[in-house]
């Protein structure tokens, strides 16, 4: 019984001691861990700039940040400006800092004095003293102010006039009250109280300006210190090298030359870095970014990718530096691409438009399915049907088909409205990809799959307006019976 507990004690004081350890760790490393992981970082080497006064940020070479510190003191008697670990980080990229071309875009006034924390060469812009700002309500008949400033004196200009005006009325309402006060000593004593606190007021008023410059003298005519500028960076929202440079391989980025889009940079164009490009002006080929379509800088390490294909029916698609020229029937769940086939990417392989369709009469369109009859392929089709005949079952084949079909495909359909002349027509409409050649009449709406097009919402949507040309009745789908496959006719009249 005794050892029992003695055993007890042990394990409670072995609990608190192995408690207190843990608890002293955790403090410990707290502590002292951010200093420890300071002093790591402080000790990687980084590009040494000095701000050295009517000189600018002076490169000093490749040093720890406490060395590059106690280099700039040392050499220059001057604080560091910053230690760059990349160009990011560096002075070139500071916003406060103007070429002359930079600071005119931004009808500024470049210093005639070298910024210590920009790089020779560049200096803060200040705005232009003629820049004013409009007023959404007039003040004292003036629309428009200078600055802060002078907003400020125009308020204290009509503030003492409207004060004035008031104190001016209440003394005469004071003079009326003592005239017409008859003989009432009450009467006559409100009339000389309101007009001696009016003029009291009055004086006050007026002495103001006194009390301010006595306050200080700045009070009467306030000055906004006067702030550098900082400086526009255009930002890369959208489009390819070639949409911003209006550049399609050998040609004009448009529509008509096989482009996915028009540029509207044709006049304008962005500037890219030529020499940064990973290849040609091909698809893939990535390249620094400049300047935008007004001359702004964009952010440093701004970059772009061309997508040129020279094939009109095939699209730049890919992501990072793996793109490939790709086809709609292409991006199939087997295929061995760089994309996985969903609507968006469907829709991206596109190679026609709706302009181009209107003018044309011309369809061409990529889109998004998971119909069994444009996943699975033909010869799918056949050997799904073996265990049918013959019990012999196709081991692992139908879960390679379910899992097909759930992960969908990408099709293409084309047609002419040349050669749609019926309803009828609409049925031997082809749907290709890698893995089928199907008619529209195989591809009819279903309760477990999805098809951006299908023959019902062609014959609805009727596209190329037959009912119009022929004065028939408008075309309708009717769904398959028995052995009657889905067709698109015209309504019964």
């Amino acid at each position: 019984m005794v050892m029992d507990q003695v055993g007890r004690q042990v394990s409670r004081l072995v609990g608190k001691g192995f408690l207190i350890i843990v608890l002293f760790l955790s403090t410990y490393l707290l502590t002292y861990s951010p200093t420890f992981i300071n002093n790591v970082s402080a000790q990687q080497a980084c590009t040494c700039f000095c701000a050295v006064e009517g000189q600018g940020a002076i490169e000093s070479g490749n040093l720890t940040e406490s060395a590059c510190s106690d280099f700039c003191q040392d050499q220059y008697a001057s604080p560091m400006a910053v230690c760059a670990k990349s160009i990011e980080d560096g002075p070139s990229t500071n916003l406060y800092c103007f070429d002359e071309t930079a600071c005119l875009n931004q009808d500024g006034v470049l210093s005639d004095k070298q910024a210590s924390e920009c790089i020779p060469g560049t200096t803060y812009c200040y705005p232009a003293s003629s820049l004013s700002t409009p007023l959404s309500v007039s003040i004292g008949g003036a629309s428009e102010v200078d600055d802060l400033g002078s907003y400020i004196g125009l308020i204290y200009n009509w503030m003492v006039g409207i004060g004035t005006l008031i104190a001016i009325i209440f003394i005469m309402i004071g003079g009326l009250q003592w005239a017409f006060g008859g003989v009432s000593a009450q009467s006559i004593g409100k009339a000389k109280e309101r007009m001696k606190n009016a003029v009291t007021g009055l004086v006050l008023l007026l002495s103001s300006y006194l009390i301010l410059f006595t306050v200080n003298p700045q009070l009467l005519s306030p000055k906004m210190p006067q702030l550098p500028m900082v400086r526009q960076v255009a930002l890369l929202s959208e489009g390819s090298c070639g949409y911003l440079t209006n550049v399609w391989g050998p040609t004009t980025y448009q529509v008509s030359n096989g482009a996915p889009k028009n540029s509207p940079y044709a006049a304008s164009p962005w500037t890219v870095d030529i020499a940064s490009q990973t290849n040609t002006e091909w698809c893939g080929s990535i390249a620094e970014v400049l300047t935008d379509n007004e001359g702004r800088k964009v952010a440093s390490g701004t970059t772009c990718t061309y997508d040129y294909c020279e094939e009109k029916n095939e699209r730049c698609a890919g992501s990072g530096t793996n793109y490939d020229c790709v086809k709609c029937e292409d991006i199939v769940p087997d295929g061995a691409g760089v994309l996985t086939p969903s609507d968006t990417v469907c829709k991206q392989l596109s190679v026609g438009s709706g302009q181009s369709f209107v003018t044309t009469g011309k369809f061409d369109q990529c889109f998004y399915s998971t119909d069994p009859n444009l996943v699975v392929s033909e010869w799918e089709k056949v050997l799904l049907t073996i265990p049918a005949f013959t019990g012999v079952a196709t081991v692992g084949l139908t879960d390679d088909v379910a899992q097909a079909i759930g992960t969908g495909t990408c099709s293409r359909i084309q047609f002419n409205c040349a050669q749609i002349k019926t309803c009828d027509d609409y049925d031997s409409i082809k749907i290709k990809n890698a893995n089928v050649d199907e008619p529209l009449e195989d591809i009819v709406p279903g309760t477990f799959w999805s098809s951006e097009y299908d023959l019902k919402s062609i014959c609805e949507d009727d596209p190329c307006r037959v009912q119009e040309e022929t004065g028939g009745e408008r075309c309708v789908f009717s769904e398959s019976i028995g052995g009657l496959a889905a067709g698109c006719n015209e309504a019964d009249s």
